[in-house]
């Protein structure tokens, strides 16, 4: 029997794979020893920048610290630290996360009708909270190497979800791996490539920044010369960097700019991963263009490519974003994550190569494409001009624009509907708790709160309650803890705070009026001895339910993709709710919720979560790939819909594989 040695392309493959674990495992456990020994120094420097300041300065005093980036929005935050000596940079982080980071711009709001920087007050005050956690983050070895079982995971699910496993060509795949490896390492940890990550950041953000020159002139009160403080909004904010942006790549790729991009990134992966040149063009105009817009690169070819292919693009479209709604996602992360321009170039990029291993995973090229071993781009020109370009990319950008705003509109209103249908039966046990202490209150001579009257429909049965406990309380003259006298945040905060309180109020209740002559005496009141028998002297212990939601089931279904992906076990819970919103309405509405969400992940939870939701996998998705793609095949239209399911999982797949790569790097 005569042996073969095996192919040179493969074993090189293999190598660089598995230098680039080895590296990836060795960086682990060395970064895990560092940063208790880098953030001393750090600490000790911030403690003088602490000290510094109060002793030149004795007229202001600590609490004072905070509203200095309130009065002075124009320095921007981003050069704040970088001119000052850092003694202005500490004392905000250190006097804004724990007290009042969010009332502080709403404090100031008045003030900032005058000029439209009433954001950088509160984008400052998230600047420091984000540095802050970065600066803090102790993720520990077993986290970044639950990262690195992940990838594997990922893959794994993607082979046994496969409809031909022995075509799998394992070459492709580990190639594949091998450059998203080095991408990532490159630009996580090379200087250079931290250097290139900080100025595409920055490049975007300066990009982003030309919208407000158009939102100004439309928008700007003619008395202020400046964007009214109600007009701030999210609309405001988020749909006009789609318009610009849309405009923008209309015109780069009529100067051709897009196409040279696209053409040489795709003979690169196409020469190293062996993939066909169609799908290796339309997987690589993904990470500039939407789902739809992407295969046009290749539109003579959809009616005849493989199943493979047709697969292979569809797993792109929804493995990555579009630069327009990235460019929406920035506007809406960038005042809590500043790096998040960076970040999401980097997801997009690495999930161009991830979609192809994980849809040659799923199926299998077994035929022979056209287009293996050549890449040809044909995009007729529609445009006269630049002008003309410009136009028609703004005309595109403002359809996107209105489309994103309908759609998260209906989508946030559907899932509200949801969550109180879901929540129903939990909403009934909590009413009636609350009409159980209501009655005491009534009783009591207090009066409820006009907004609890429809408690059972549309009022939030945790607030009241709590409420009606604090009144009875006070009525009462009851000694109570004053930390249970506010409610925020989770449910399960909620509901625990809401239980210690209703056992304080019951056990000191209950002890007054078994005296009833003590009680009146107390009270003030002049009430007879029938009248307080009358009332029945014990406050009877009712059930507080959480309320089940569609985020709470999403937490669930998801945390062990969570985990896979090395996200701290504290966040986990967390993460699934968005990777869930994600998947079952749309990476906006997702994106929306982890800008709320910031201050209660860790520093590795917000980035892992940033590179997990880079994408269009959600079922919505599937609807437009359908319409978009068989509109230009007809033919493939059938196909298209049969693969949707399977696509939108792979997309998903793709985009977690990204995210554990970011975690077995950061």
């Amino acid at each position: 029997m005569k042996l073969h040695p095996p192919p040179i392309k493969k074993c090189l493959c293999w190598l660089i794979m598995g230098l680039s674990l080895t590296l990836i495992v060795l960086g682990a456990i060395v970064k895990d020893d560092t940063p208790a020994l880098a953030q001393q120094p750090e600490t000790a420097q911030t403690v003088d920048s602490l000290t510094a300041p109060t002793q030149p300065i004795p007229a202001q005093p600590a609490p004072q610290a905070a509203p200095a980036p309130e009065t002075q929005p124009t320095p921007q935050a981003a050069p704040a630290p970088e001119t000052q000596p850092a003694p202005q940079a500490a004392p905000a982080p250190e006097t804004q996360p724990t007290p009042q980071a969010a009332p502080a711009p709403d404090a100031e709001q008045p003030q900032a009708s005058t000029a439209p920087a009433n954001v950088p007050p509160k984008k400052a005050a998230r600047t420091s909270l984000i540095e802050q956690k970065k600066a803090e983050d102790t993720t520990s070895i077993f986290s970044r190497i639950m990262s690195i079982v992940g990838i594997f995971a990922m893959i794994g699910i993607a082979y046994l979800l496969s409809n031909n496993r022995k075509k799998v060509l394992w070459k492709l795949v580990g190639v594949g791996t091998a450059i998203q490896f080095l991408f990532a390492v490159f630009i996580l940890w090379t200087p250079v490539g931290r250097a290139i990550f900080a100025w595409l950041n920055d490049a975007f953000t300066v990009l982003l920044g030309f919208t407000s020159a158009g939102t100004n002139f439309l928008f700007a009160s003619y008395a202020a010369g400046a964007i009214e403080s109600p007009l701030v909004n999210t609309a405001m904010s988020i749909l006009p960097p789609i318009i610009f942006f849309s405009s923008l790549m209309t015109v780069l790729y009529y100067l051709g700019v897009m196409q040279w991009i696209v053409k040489y990134m795709a003979v690169f992966m196409m020469k190293f991963m062996g993939t066909s040149g169609s799908e290796s063009l339309s997987s690589v105009a993904n990470i500039f263009v939407g789902m739809t817009e992407a295969p046009l690169v290749v539109k003579p070819y959809v009616g005849k490519m493989t199943q493979s292919e047709l697969f292979a693009i569809m797993t792109g479209g929804m493995a990555t974003v579009a630069g327009g709604t990235m460019a929406a996602y920035v506007a809406m992360l960038s005042p809590y994550f500043p790096d998040i321009a960076g970040h999401l170039i980097a997801a997009s990029v690495m999930s161009a190569p991830a979609s192809l291993v994980i849809a040659k995973l799923m199926i299998p090229e077994t035929e022979e494409s056209e287009t293996r071993g050549k890449v040809t781009i044909d995009l007729p020109k529609t445009d006269a001009n630049v002008i003309d370009a410009a136009a028609r990319g703004a005309g595109e950008g403002l359809h996107l624009a209105l489309n994103v705003a309908a759609m998260l509109l209906a989508f946030i209103a559907i899932i509200a509907l949801i969550n109180f249908v879901l929540g129903l039966p939990s909403r009934l046990v909590n009413a009636n708790t609350y009409d159980h202490v209501s009655g005491y209150v009534v009783s009591a001579g207090g009066e409820l709160d006009p907004k609890c009257d429809s408690i059972r429909s549309t009022s939030d049965t945790l607030t009241c309650t709590h409420g009606a406990l604090i009144q009875l309380a006070d009525i009462k003259h009851l000694q109570i803890d004053d930390s249970l006298r506010t409610l925020h945040g989770d449910q399960s905060e909620k509901i625990e705070k809401i239980d210690k309180l209703y056992d304080s109020v019951m056990t000191s209740l209950n002890g007054q009026l078994s005296d009833p002559a003590a009680a009146a005496a107390k009270d003030g009141e002049l009430l007879a001895k029938t009248q307080l028998d009358s009332w029945t002297p014990t406050l009877e212990r009712k059930s507080i339910w959480p309320l089940l939601t569609l985020e709470t089931i999403f937490g669930w279904l998801f945390f062990p993709f969570a985990f896979l992906m090395g996200v701290p076990l504290s966040d986990c819970f967390l993460v699934g709710q968005l990777l869930g919103e994600k998947m079952a309405v749309n990476e906006f509405v997702a994106y929306l919720h982890l800008a709320d969400v910031v201050d209660k992940l860790s520093y590795r939870g917000i980035v892992i979560s940033t590179y997990a939701l880079c994408g269009f996998a959600n079922f919505g998705s599937i609807a437009i790939q359908i319409g978009g793609i068989g509109g230009m095949a007809p033919n493939r239209r059938s196909d298209i819909a049969k693969f949707g399911i399977k696509a939108m999982i792979a997309g998903t797949l793709a985009a977690f594989m990204t995210a554990t790569l970011a975690g077995a790097l950061i």
